[in-house]
Parts: structure tokens; sequence; C-alpha cells
């Protein structure tokens, strides 16, 4: 190929020559020009498309005949023996010291093309001039590539470099020890030993542009021996390489390696050695094959140091772009989850169990118990589940994570529906493990990493589901877990509740009732002045309305919602102060007061949640607008906007049942939420379903339940400031129902 481009070309490839063809062309042009014709464009047009084709096929041959011809040359005359020859290629000097035994070989040298193709494909300057952890590279892919072809055929084929030196000028040299021999004469043997060094790169992840027999100037990589043995002298490229064998490329772009230049596929590179580490040990010996081990893992290092010095931009969009598209990937990926999620589910688990015994919330016999539990069938595909949301959710986070757990669940649930509908297998373990609610929770971001611990089998073991829950707090970020202390709040929830008293009636009711309201003693005066400061309020804003038919106390952030607001942020403030200073006293109390302070904080971000809307009328505008837009009549209530207060009230509900130890409390601060509560509901039926002169009730229930609500998260505050300080307060009575006691988790 090279002889026959030679003789196309080479008349064509004199400067002087191609001057006077560029001569003739313009006079040509400038003749037919003249002419003015249509005919004359054309023929002019056409000629310097063939003038520019037959320039740049010279100048391809030119640099064809500089860059490839002088490899295939060879040493001119007899190879020395003593003395130092100064020789080279395209973009390095090599100096031969034959009397030292060395071959030191720096780059930044010749055309500036090399230069100028890296820097385009990779915005960085060429590696081998001062890019330490590229040189650094170089070194250890010598010496894998030297043990590797020990490994093969027995014997060391890599000239080793012997040291990286600085040079003058600031430019860094490979030293290598000097092979003595000569360029191949057996072309055909240096050819063969190509052909198969590319096969085994390739299936061990080394670069093979320096080996591959499509690369004219492989052949001048190589030194033939006296013994007709050959040796590699170079395995540093020179310009950068497009070329690669298609399953190669496909592996070179999904790994950022696209286009190639000496990068080595490390996971391939690893995987080969791990699956040959018997034959090498027995080929090499255990010496040399752990450091074949040790280099490859120096090699690691180093090529990932020379890729984060560059920005790589091509290669970075090649391999985004490809992953959009490379289902195969998907495919291994989603594989390899499910393998690790069917112990690392089980690991999960077992290790919350393991830390709550540390931690003293179970015993050993209960967590034998709940380890026997895992054995069950469909606990252990719950947990393979779970264990693979959590591998999702470390690469992938919002939105990506939660589509993917989706797809997750979705696709397990109509796969297993598939085989059912087939008769290849039952359904109904898929149907208790991927439901509907654990496909909604996937789309949580974070919290939805743990959605598997909604499925049935988990729900009917309490304990266990609480402990894997725990696990998922304990991950989650911002150390969450451990300000909130969320840990006292599930322990709670997994430890048995006291039987709840049964009062006799009425005496049993009158007397609760009497016991409660005399906590309230302790509250100061100004308590009540707020509660009249509200009532009046109500009342002068009441008689404007309607003996002078004027709005200004209700309106839009007018008087009343303003006060309302006011006093519901106020609530917000100490409920949340309440939960911070409980936990400096927190072990002296019991589980029970641990958990109830959760009411108080959570209370206290739905009152300024509360306070918001009503002060900028939130749900009043969603429901005109939902009235407006889709023509929606709300059964059963007055507006559309009700059916949002009306959630609100289930939303509260809900906290209610969960905190009912907390809100039935014998103390001032749990007797004034409750009464609080009572006045909130009223208002939410006046306003839902109030009808004529029952709706005039919902602004006075509206502001007893604003006052009372803000006075007992005040009140719960200065209770646990008390507690904190050491105080004896009347706000824990020593009445307290027989609750309050510290009892076992029992596994159920």
């Amino acid at each position: 190929m090279h002889q026959g481009l030679t003789k196309t070309l080479e008349p064509l490839a004199s400067r002087r020559l191609l001057l006077t063809h560029a001569v003739i062309a313009l006079l040509v042009v400038l003749v037919l020009h003249a002419a003015d014709t249509v005919e004359a464009w054309t023929t002019s047009s056409w000629l310097l498309i063939a003038w520019v084709v037959l320039a740049v096929l010279a100048y391809v041959f030119l640099l064809w005949r500089r860059f490839v011809g002088r490899a295939l040359e060879g040493y001119p005359g007899e190879v020395p023996t003593e003395g130092i020859v100064i020789t080279g290629s395209v973009s390095s000097r090599v100096v031969l010291d034959f009397d030292a035994g060395t071959a030191e070989k720096a780059y930044g040298v010749g055309t500036p093309l090399v230069r100028w193709l890296y820097r385009l494909c990779f915005q960085a300057a060429f590696p081998y001039t001062g890019n330490e952890a590229a040189l650094d590279t170089a070194v250890h892919r010598r010496t894998v590539v030297g043990l590797l072809t020990k490994f093969w055929f027995g014997r060391n084929l890599v000239a080793p470099i012997l040291e990286l030196r600085t040079l003058e000028d600031g430019r860094f040299a490979l030293v290598t020890e000097l092979v003595r021999g000569d360029v191949p004469r057996n072309i055909e043997g240096g050819r063969a030993l190509l052909t198969e060094l590319t096969t085994r790169f390739l299936e061990s992840g080394l670069p093979v542009w320096q080996v591959a027999d499509y690369n004219p100037r492989a052949i001048g990589n190589l030194m033939e021996l006296p013994d007709g043995s050959f040796v590699m002298i170079d395995l540093e490229s020179n310009l950068v390489s497009p070329f690669l064998p298609p399953g190669a490329i496909v592996r070179s772009i999904r790994n950022g390696q696209y286009p190639s230049f000496d990068d080595v596929d490390i996971p391939r590179l690893r995987d080969y050695l791990a699956d040959n580490r018997d034959a090498l040990d027995a080929s090499l010996g255990t010496a040399e094959a752990a450091e074949l081990f040790a280099a490859t893992e120096r090699l690691a290092e180093a090529q990932s140091r020379w890729f984060a010095s560059e920005p790589r931009i091509l290669s970075r969009t090649l391999r985004f772009l490809f992953r959009l598209i490379d289902v195969p990937s998907w495919i291994r990926w989603v594989r390899r989850l499910a393998a690790r999620g069917t112990t690392m589910g089980e690991e999960f688990v077992e290790e919350g169990v393991e830390t709550w015994v540390a931690e003293g919330h179970l015993s050993e016999s209960q967590a034998s118990e709940l380890r026997r539990a895992l054995a069950n069938p469909e606990v252990a595909l719950v947990l393979a589940n779970l264990g693979a949301h959590l591998a999702i959710t470390i690469p992938l986070r919002f939105p990506f994570g939660s589509l993917t757990r989706f797809a997750w669940t979705l696709g397990s649930r109509l796969a297993a529906e598939w085989r059912a509908l087939r008769r290849r297998a039952p359904a109904a373990t898929a149907r208790r493990v991927h439901t509907i609610p654990v496909m909604l929770a996937t789309l949580l971001p974070s919290v939805g990493s743990g959605a598997y611990l909604l499925a049935t089998p988990l729900r009917h073991n309490a304990v266990l589901e609480l402990v894997a829950l725990d696990s998922v707090a304990r991950r989650l970020p911002f150390k969450v877990h451990q300000r909130l202390h969320l840990d006292a709040l599930l322990v709670w929830f997994a430890t048995p509740k006291a039987p709840p008293i049964h009062w006799e009636r009425p005496a049993g009711i009158r007397d609760g009732i009497a016991v409660r309201l005399r906590t309230l003693s302790v509250c100061p005066g100004w308590y009540w002045a707020l509660l009249l400061l509200n009532s009046v309020v109500l009342a002068v804003g009441a008689a404007l309305y309607f003996g002078y038919d004027e709005e200004i106390a209700f309106q839009e952030r007018g008087i009343l919602p303003t006060l309302a607001a006011i006093q519901l942020l106020a609530g917000t403030v100490f409920g949340i102060a309440a939960y911070r200073q409980f936990w400096a006293v927190a072990d002296q109390r019991s589980r029970q007061e641990r958990a109830g302070i959760f009411l108080w904080g959570l209370s206290g971000l739905g009152l300024a949640v509360f306070a918001f809307d009503d002060y900028f009328t939130v749900h009043e505008r969603v429901g005109v607008w939902v009235s407006d837009r889709f023509d929606i009549w709300a059964p059963l209530t007055n507006n559309v906007d009700d059916l949002i207060t009306l959630s609100y009230g289930l939303v509260g509900l809900v906290a209610l049942h969960v905190f009912r130890h907390e809100v039935m409390q014998i103390r001032a601060s749990s007797v004034l939420y409750l009464a609080g509560v009572v006045a909130a509901a009223l208002m939410l039926i006046f306003d839902a379903y109030g009808r004529g002169v029952i709706v005039v009730a919902e602004f006075p229930s509206q502001f007893i339940g604003v006052g009372l609500l803000c006075l007992a998260h005040v009140q719960r505050y200065r209770e646990v400031h008390a507690l904190a300080e050491g105080r004896s307060t009347t706000a824990e009575p020593s009445k307290a129902p027989p609750t309050t006691q510290r009892v076992k988790v029992e596994a159920r």
C-alpha cells in the first residue's frame, strides 16, 4: 500500500510543481471569469475544487512520507556498538547512549500537528512533555505490559523505563534500557507478533495502537535481537488515534477514553488479572504476580490523576451521550443491583438489629427472634428489593434515583403479573411486596429508598419494620437522624403500650376533667389576658361589620388575620424551642415522654403552615382556581376549598391518635392543647358545613383555638425549661397515669 501510494503521488509532491499548478489554475480561472458566462463559472468552480483535492492529496502524501516512511526505512548503515546516536520521531528526540546502555526519549520537538491534535481532542498540552501523572502512567504501564508478556510468551518483551529525567528546559525525558538490536528484518515474524499482541491487549484492556497491525508505524516499535526474537522499545504514542476495533471503541466510549491515547481499560485489566490469578501465580511466581497486581493499582492511580488534570470535554460528552442509549449496560447494572440487593438488604437490617442491641433497645433473645424472621421468604424478598433501592440511591440522586426506583418496582410487579398470566408462577407474593403504596413512596426524594418498608410482609412484623426504618433514617443526609433524635420516636413505636385507663362513668370522667382543670392554676394571668384580647378584638370587628358594614377587621391581611398569624407563629417558635430544650434532660425521662415531645415540635411546624395559609388565604385561592378550571363540585361541603381545610383536620387527627398519650397527660400544656384542638375542630365544622346563622360561630371558635394553641406551646416550653433547670413544677404532677413506665421492646 505504501509503495503504490508513493508511485501515485510522488510526481505531485514537489512544492515547485504545486506552485506551478496553482499559478496555472489561477490564470485559467481569471480567463474563464472574463468570459462571464454560466458555463465559465461552472467550469472554473470545478477546476478550483479539483485543484484543492489535488493539493490535499499531495500534502497528505508529504506527511505520510515524513511520518511513516522513516519508520519503514530503518536505521541507515550498520548498528553502532558504542558512542551516542541521536535519532527521533515526529514528536520526540531520542538519544541512544551505547556506552551507558540507555535510551533517552524527550517529547516536545518536531511537527506542531501532534501537539495541535492532542489539544483539540483533550484541551490540554501534549502529556509526555510536562504532565508528571501521564509519565508515571507510562512507567507503570510498561511494568504491567512487561510482566504480562512474560506470562504470555515466557519472557519480558518490553524495554523497561529506568527513570524520569528532567531536562534543562523543564521538559521530562523517559530513560529506558537500551536494546542492542536492529529494526525487524523478519517482517512477517514481527507482524505475526504484533497480531497476537493486539489480540491479547484487547482481551486484557491494554491500549493497542502501538502494536496494532493496522498501524503502519507499529513494526517500528519492535527491535529484532541477534537471536531473532523481538523486544518492544516504544509503548508511548505520538498521535491521538480514533482507530480501534469495534468492540474496543464501545468500551473506550463507555469509559470516557475515546479518542484513544495510551488509555488502559482499568476495570477490564483488573477482571483479566482476577480471572487468571492461579495461572499468573504458576507462571510468574508469587512474587512477580503480586508485583503485577500492585503495578496495576499504581497504574490506575496515576492514570486517574492524568485524566483528572485535563478537561477531556469530547471524551466526557461522548460517554454521557452513549450512556443514554447504552441499554445493555443498563441491563447489566440492574442485574448487579439485584445480586447485590439480595445480601445488602439483609445486612442492612442485621446492622439495625445490632445497633438496637448495643443501645439497649433490644435484648439478645429478641434480636434472635428478629433474625429468625429474616428467613421468611417474603421478608427476604422485601429486603432484597430494599437493598437494591439503597444501591440505586447511592449513585443516582433526585429525580433520577426516584424514577429508577419507581421503574424497578413497577417492572417487578408487571413481570410477576405477566408470569401469572402465562401460568408460569403465581403473583400472590409480588402483590404483597410490590404494592401500590410502595410504588408511590419510591418517588419521594431520599426517603424513597426505604419505600419497601411499606410492603405487607414487613408491616406484619412491626418491630422488624421499625428496626429497618431506623437504619434508613440513620442514612439521611445532614445528620437528620442524630439532630432530630428520631431513634427515640421509633423505639417508642416498637415498645408495647400499657393498657389504657378505664374511668368509671360518670364520676371517673368528671374527676379526670377536674384534675386537668386544676393544672391550669399554674398558668400566669397574662394567658387569660391574651384570650380576652382575642375576644375583644373579635367583638369590635363584629360590631363594625354588622353595625357599620365595615370589613376592616375581617378583610384579607386585616386586623384579625394579622393577630391570628402572630399568635400562630409565636406557637411555632415556642414549640420548636421546647423540642430543642427537652433533649438537655431527655436521659432522665421515660421513652413515652421522649416520644411525646415530637408532638410539640411537629405541631409547632404545623402552626407555621396554618399561619401562612390563613394570612395569605392560600386554600381559598386554590379552591377558586380548581373550581374555575375544572368545574369541580365539592360534595358534602360548602366550597371546594373546604376539602383542603378538612385535609388539614385529617392530618391533625392522625397526629392526635399517634401522640394521644401526650395529649392526655395531666399537665397545663396538654389541657390547653386539647382545648385548642376542640375549638379548631369546631371552626372546621362551622366553615365546611355551617349554614345560615351558625356560620357566625366560625370566627369565635377560630380565635379561641388560635389563642389556646399558642398558649399551649408557650406553657410546654415553660415546663421543659423548668425541668432543664432542675426546678420542681406542678406542670408534672405526681398523679399522672402510670403509663410512663419503661418497658422492653417485644418482637412481634
